[in-house]
């Protein structure tokens, strides 16, 4: 009898399963993104960036967060559809800690989508198509390297300096855009500290309002960076982040909004970039060079 029941109750659950076809997605594929040429933002120097992450909505319902490049399943709706893609980055050059950046706009495109087909967007296979901007976008450049003067100044602590550079190993500038000159310190075997101040002091908003710092570096040894509270009768130095080495390139964004945040009664801050060699590392040479360092506050 038990042998019969269970029959029965297998043939009811089958005689009551969903036997409509799934619809077929067709898949929205995003290779890379990136800012558009920005000539004539004085304050950025070029148009340098590193978007890790895309979200993205559809027709105001939101898919989620997917690593670049990447292929997602959408399904086709009579007509056009609206498709919103927000940048996201890693915070302080940690993969794990990602975020949508506040200070780049979002893409939006209404593409006509076709079940089993594969679209690319941004459409033109271009991906440089963001641009700075958000309701409360207030930039400060730190320095590109390319004007008289520098804005990074070794502190009494240095064991080095940072000069100009011009020739290949200066940062290449994307989107056909120029770039004159990079900066560059060297640690010589004996040399164990490296520390940089910003001689600009900056008003930063201290309401746990966005602060980020970005750069471009390339180092053969972890820099650590962060900030100088001039607070009353006292200046604190914190650091933020550790970035490691790179034999490269790169782009990072330094989230100091912690650190600034936490002295609300300082009337102005300093950006110091720093590393610390000990042992065996203090007899070997290391380079640390560095580019289009610019702040980007929500005032």
């Amino acid at each position: 009898m038990q042998k019969v029941l269970s029959i029965l109750w297998i043939g009811l659950a089958i005689a009551s399963c969903d036997t409509h076809r799934a619809d077929e997605p067709a898949y929205v594929r995003i290779e890379s993104l990136g800012l558009e040429d920005i000539d004539g933002c004085s304050w950025a120097g070029n148009s340098s960036s590193y978007i890790t992450t895309a979200w993205i909505t559809v027709d105001g319902d939101n898919l989620g967060a997917f690593d670049l490049p990447c292929e997602i399943p959408v399904i086709p709706k009579e007509g056009a559809q609206s498709i919103k893609i927000t940048p996201g980055i890693d915070i302080n050059g940690i993969s794990a800690w990602r975020a949508q950046y506040p200070f780049y706009t979002s893409h939006e495109e209404d593409v006509v989508l076709t079940a089993g087909e594969v679209i690319t967007l941004p459409t033109g296979g271009n991906g440089h198509v963001l641009h700075y901007g958000g309701p409360c976008l207030d930039p400060f450049m730190i320095d590109h390297f390319n004007s008289a003067g520098l804005n990074l100044s070794p502190s009494s602590l240095s064991d080095t300096n940072i000069y100009l550079i011009t020739g290949p190993q200066k940062f290449p500038a994307p989107n056909g855009e120029s770039n004159l000159a990079s900066g560059e310190a060297t640690l010589s075997p004996g040399m164990q500290r490296l520390e940089l101040i910003t001689s600009t002091l900056y008003d930063l908003p201290t309401g746990n309002e966005d602060v980020y710092l970005e750069l471009d570096y390339q180092t053969s040894t972890e820099i650590v960076i962060g900030v100088i509270a001039h607070r009353p009768g006292e200046m604190t130095q914190a650091a933020t982040a550790t970035l490691r080495p790179k034999d490269y390139w790169h782009h990072a964004y330094i989230n100091l909004v912690t650190e600034v945040s936490a002295y609300p009664d300082a009337t102005s801050y300093q950006i110091f970039i720093g590393a610390v060699r000990t042992g065996e590392d203090a007899d070997t040479t290391d380079v640390v060079r560095l580019d289009n360092l610019r702040i980007l506050t929500c005032l």
